[in-house]
């Protein structure tokens, strides 16, 4: 389905290139997904106005790279689609590009989500993250900047990217702690992208990767 998807919007639609420019990543959610229509259901279904809201809010110089997300494709239809990418600072990306190496990038200056893992990503890599609404557990840390009113983005988002991963660095134990937190909270498989690993990893890759980061964790604190 993913392929066929592919090779018929290929044909309609021109995703952007990625550039070396400064950035703010926006992951278009699963829209349909119960924790979002149940925890977020303002913002997960309003997200063409929050991506104009948000692209709106950057200062000049700063695009908003938006990505759908890649296990529902064909959730955000080929006109909305067209109408993001006629925004003059908004680039669709391919839904296909690595999501971490977007967050990861040093062009990336703050990662705007509703829910999902690239929030936590981020928040691994140090990256400014500007929640909209309550959905994840993200909100429990106060190292994330929550907007609650659509009012709040642009001033929010200014201050997220003025102060970079400074927030992060002078509250590192805090940042730690709540690392450590979720990681030993968590059922199931929490993203364990590491701050030093970027790319598409195997099981027993990630498996590793978590290990390191414990270790880097307990080191850190202990």
């Amino acid at each position: 389905k993913r392929l066929l998807y592919k090779c018929v919007i290929s044909h309609l639609f021109q995703y952007a290139a990625v550039d070396n420019e400064p950035y703010v990543y926006f992951p278009i959610p699963h829209t349909n997904e119960i924790v979002n229509l149940t925890t977020a259901y303002y913002w997960t279904k309003n997200v063409p106005s929050l991506i104009s809201e948000a692209a709106a809010s950057l200062p000049v110089g700063i695009k908003l790279y938006v990505k759908e997300h890649p296990q529902v494709l064909g959730e955000v239809s080929l006109g909305l689609l067209k109408k993001m990418s006629r925004i003059s600072n908004v680039k669709v990306i391919d839904p296909f590009m690595n999501g971490q190496m977007l967050v990861g990038d040093n062009n990336c200056k703050a990662v705007v989500v509703i829910d999902g893992t690239s929030g936590w990503e981020a928040y691994l890599m140090q990256k400014p993250v500007v929640m909209l609404g309550r959905a994840s557990y993200l909100k429990y840390s106060n190292l994330t900047y929550r907007v609650e009113n659509i009012s709040e983005l642009s001033s929010k988002l200014f201050i997220a990217m003025r102060r970079g991963s400074l927030i992060y660095k002078r509250s590192e134990e805090e940042w730690l702690w709540f690392i450590h937190a979720v990681t030993s909270t968590c059922s199931g498989r929490v993203t364990c992208s590491v701050p030093f690993t970027l790319g598409a990893r195997s099981d027993a890759e990630i498996e590793q990767d978590a290990k390191e980061f414990a270790r880097y964790v307990a080191h850190r604190l202990l």
